[in-house]
């Protein structure tokens, strides 16, 4: 009778696999759809009056407002893009 043989096994074949698969997919929020108000207009012949401090402030957040519409008008074309896409690369805000 003949011994039988058992077939050699590779033990890296035993040894638990993990495989790892990264996606990246770009997920926009649905506020980015609802439509911004209006900005007001400055009426014609309308002056602004204040102190340097004051108008220093306003000056400030009408900057900080226009980069908040950069900010959005860039996550726009960002969801728009076709999924894989690169979109534009966004422009500094002015005054960086």
């Amino acid at each position: 009778m003949q011994a039988s043989t058992k077939p050699k096994i590779d033990p890296r074949l035993l040894e638990p696999t993990v495989q790892v698969r990264t996606e990246t997919r770009i997920v926009c929020p649905v506020e980015l759809e609802a439509a911004a108000p209006n900005k007001p207009a400055l009426p014609a012949g309308a002056t602004l009056v204040g102190d340097e401090y004051g108008l220093g402030y306003a000056g400030a957040r009408f900057a900080r407002e226009d980069a908040l519409d950069q900010l959005i008008a860039d996550a726009r074309k960002a969801c728009a893009a076709p999924q894989g896409a690169p979109a534009a690369p966004a422009k500094p805000p002015a005054g960086r």
